[in-house]
């Protein structure tokens, strides 16, 4: 039986994916590839959980942000992404990558402490 995907375990995905620290996935900025990485935290947070888009956005205080993401900023995100995926296949191609990595990310155990490091520190810790 498999657990129920948790939000900590898309922070994992999305920071292995980027290689970013989940720090990074949510600290104010505006360099895309961390606008990018955020983006794709939304869609798989909204599409695998139950969370409200609010929750979503709570998650930021977890990881070292001083304020939470709004929901409407999430919102705006995730519209932003389905925008852009009809002009820009290559994040078609990420958000079908980010999918294919949940069935492997169930047989990791990584625990919050994990999480703040660097994500290539946390791939030695979960194997």
């Amino acid at each position: 039986m498999n657990k129920e995907l948790t939000i900590d375990d898309i922070v994992v995905i999305i920071c292995r994916y980027f290689n970013i620290t989940a720090q990074s996935l949510f600290k104010k900025s505006r360099k895309r590839e961390i606008i990018t990485a955020r983006m794709g935290f939304y869609y798989l947070a909204k599409n695998n959980t139950k969370l409200s888009l609010a929750a979503i956005g709570s998650v930021a205080l977890d990881y070292g942000r001083e304020k939470k993401i709004d929901h409407a900023t999430v919102l705006h995100g995730l519209n932003e992404l389905s925008d852009l995926i009809s002009v820009e296949k290559n994040l078609e191609d990420m958000i079908d990558e980010l999918n294919e990595l949940i069935p492997c990310t169930h047989s990791i155990v990584i625990s919050k402490v994990d999480l703040v490091g660097e994500c290539e520190n946390n791939l030695k810790k979960a194997s």
